[in-house]
């Protein structure tokens, strides 16, 4: 359990993500050796940054759970603002990993990347959310897709939009350069 889920889900999303960009690099591999060569690569850097990115997710929610069980003035105030954190970070949450397989360097310019990202793309950022959460609710909906296309699809989706607005990004930030 400990190395299948707990310690396993970060990377793999790195690899799948990797996986992804070379298929849209038109690369021709094989998908199984390439994907525990990326894995066993990116365990110590993924899982790092995937338990910082979990403990940042339980202190926001668990702030959420204590202010909705607290009264005071202020208190609507307070839940605005973690909600409005949560989100940000749940925004971000679904990019990091894309980032993760564009940017070369340290976790700590990943994480530099990845939130300029989300925040000057927003647009593109709400947009994956929105086609996530509808991911969600169709799965809710139609339950048996689950087990074959649950996390398959979000991850194609995410990475599509992603990767379009990240290049679309760096084309216009090198031809400002270039002038």
């Amino acid at each position: 359990m400990l190395g299948g889920i707990i310690f396993g889900w970060a990377p793999a999303t790195v690899s799948s993500f990797t996986i992804m960009r070379r298929w849209m690099d038109k690369e021709e591999f094989r998908i199984l050796p390439y994907f525990w060569k990326v894995y066993k690569k990116e365990f110590s850097q993924a899982n790092a940054s995937g338990l910082i990115n979990l403990v940042i997710f339980i202190i926001l929610l668990t702030n959420l759970l204590i202010l909705s069980n607290t009264s005071s003035p202020f208190t609507s105030i307070f839940i605005i603002g973690n909600w409005s954190l949560f989100l940000l970070f749940t925004i971000f949450m679904l990019i990091f990993y894309v980032v993760y397989t564009f940017v070369e360097g340290s976790t700590l310019s990943k994480y530099q990347q990845a939130l300029f990202f989300s925040i000057s793309r927003l647009p593109i950022s709400l947009l994956i959310l929105l086609v996530n959460a509808s991911w969600v609710w169709i799965l809710c909906q139609f339950p048996g897709l689950i087990l074959l296309f649950s996390v398959s699809v979000s991850l194609l989706f995410t990475f599509l939009l992603a990767r379009f607005s990240w290049l679309n990004m760096v084309d216009n930030y090198y031809k400002r350069s270039a002038i």
